[in-house]
C-alpha cells in the first residue's frame, strides 16, 4: 500500500479511478472497490480523495489529511490498491477531469476506468467539461441494492469487462450490488445519538464516531 504524489515507477496497462470525498469512509465504498477488483480487469485501483470537492460540501471540521489518513488505514494491505493525494494536496476544488487528464499524462499507455455509483454517474453529464471524459475513460458502474440502471448517452455498452483495459468510451456495469450506505446517512446517524456502527469499518468505527459527534456532545 502506497502514497503515490508523482510518477509511478510501476507501468500498468488499466488503472481504475475511484474518487469520492470519503467524509466518512464507509462499508459501501469497501464493497464497491473490492467489487471493483472482483469483476474488472484491473492492474491497478486508485482512490483518490476529494480535498475540496466540487458538487458538495464537506464537514468542516475534518480535515483533508485526516479522511487521508483514515483511508491510508482502510486500504493498507489490499493489492493493487493505490491512495492518491493529488486532490488533496491541491487544496482547492479539483473537477474529475482534471484529474482524468492528469492520470493520462502520467500513464499514457493505459485504459483508465472511472468507477462510479449509479446516484453519482446519473449527474456526470452536468459535470465541468464533459463529455471529454468519453475520450480519457471508461466508465464502470455500481448500483446499490434496488437501483434500477440508467442509460447515458454517448457511452457504448461493452459486451465484457475485458473491453475496459483498451481505449475509451465504454460503460460496464458491475453485478455486485452494494449495501444502501451514505456518507450523509452515517453523519446524520451519527449526530442524532444512534448505532452507526453496522455501517462503518471496525477497524476506524469508534474514532468516525467520535470525529463526527456533534461538537456539544465532544465538550460534555
Amino acid at each position: 500500500m502506497c502514497t503515490v504524489t508523482a510518477r509511478c515507477a510501476v507501468k500498468s496497462n488499466c488503472i481504475g479511478l475511484f474518487g469520492g470525498s470519503f467524509d466518512p469512509p464507509h462499508l459501501g465504498h469497501l464493497a464497491l472497490l473490492q467489487a471493483a477488483l472482483d469483476e474488472l480487469p484491473l492492474d491497478e485501483l486508485w482512490v483518490v480523495p476529494a480535498g475540496v470537492p466540487v458538487h458538495r460540501t464537506l464537514t468542516t471540521r475534518i480535515a483533508p489529511e485526516l479522511r487521508l489518513g483514515w483511508l491510508a488505514a482502510l486500504l493498507a494491505g489490499m493489492a493493487k490498491v493505490r491512495l492518491i493525494d493529488w486532490e488533496v494536496r491541491r487544496e482547492m476544488a479539483t473537477p474529475t477531469i482534471h484529474t482524468l487528464r492528469r492520470l493520462h499524462g502520467e500513464r499514457p499507455e493505459a485504459a483508465i476506468v472511472l468507477i462510479l455509483g449509479a446516484d453519482a454517474a446519473a449527474g456526470l453529464p452536468g459535470w465541468i467539461d464533459y463529455p471529454e471524459h468519453r475520450k480519457l475513460c471508461h466508465l464502470a458502474l455500481a448500483m446499490r441494492s434496488g437501483q434500477e440502471a440508467e442509460s447515458l448517452p454517448g457511452w457504448r455498452q461493452l459486451a465484457t469487462a475485458q473491453e475496459l483495459a483498451t481505449g475509451a468510451g465504454g460503460i460496464w456495469r458491475l453485478q455486485s450490488r452494494l449495501p444502501d450506505i451514505s456518507a450523509t446517512t452515517i453523519r446524520r446517524t451519527i449526530e442524532r445519538g444512534e448505532e452507526a456502527r453496522p455501517m462503518l469499518p471496525p477497524l476506524l468505527a469508534e474514532e468516525l464516531i467520535c470525529a463526527y459527534r456533534a461538537p456539544q456532545e465532544q465538550n460534555e
